[in-house]
């Protein structure tokens, strides 16, 4: 056991900050942040509704509401940053339809 804990605490004097907050959030029991995913960093509304289970209605809402921002890339033609759906579904802001938003 001594063994262990003083390779922990050799590991853990030598790594940065970034990876020492990463492992007290792993040794309470948190869940560390997930990797950046892949694939295109603007979607179409379409696409954003089939991400988070909804309607492009309660996209567009989102957007008249302020909750979610879009990008305009021309002349009504509106995208949403894959950034903004990932925090979207990751804080439970929205519920998939059938349930209240």
């Amino acid at each position: 056991m001594e063994d262990i804990t003083s390779e922990l605490l050799a590991a853990l004097l030598s790594a940065s900050l970034d990876r020492k907050q990463r492992a007290l959030q792993v040794l309470k029991g948190e869940t560390p942040p997930a990797p950046a995913t892949t694939g295109p960093m603007l979607l179409t509304l379409g696409k954003a509704a089939k991400l988070l289970g909804v309607s492009r209605s309660t996209i567009y809402r989102l957007i008249t509401r302020g909750t979610l921002p879009s990008v305009e890339i021309a002349q009504g033609r509106a995208r949403v940053r894959r950034a903004d759906i990932e925090a979207l579904a990751r804080d439970g802001a929205v519920m998939p339809e059938g349930g209240a938003l």
